[in-house]
């Protein structure tokens, strides 16, 4: 690499073998990869759309439509809107 080995601390608890360490290390990585882009929104009510799904959001151009990692959805339903899905969404920036 152009600027080296890259040096920090990511944890204030002592890890007692280096398996302990790279699973904290990796860890760390992936929830931060997730968090690059987030977004929410509401569609008609979607009984497959729950968290832990991956989904394809279009017509957003070419940097935000892709696969997203659903976070979250709540279902309801009101006589004025009928059966509603909002969902939190999560990707990386690549």
């Amino acid at each position: 690499s152009a600027f080296g080995a890259a040096v920090g601390l990511i944890s204030r608890q002592p890890l007692a073998t280096q398996a302990e360490a790279d699973q904290l290390a990796k860890a760390r990585f992936n929830r931060g990869v997730l968090e690059l882009i987030e977004g929410e929104g509401a569609c008609r009510g979607r009984t497959d759309l729950r968290a832990g799904a991956v989904i394809r959001i279009d017509g957003l151009g070419q940097r935000f439509s892709g696969p997203y990692y659903v976070v979250s959805a709540n279902h309801g339903y009101t006589p004025h809107q009928g059966y509603l899905t909002r969902f939190t969404v999560r990707r990386n920036a690549t």
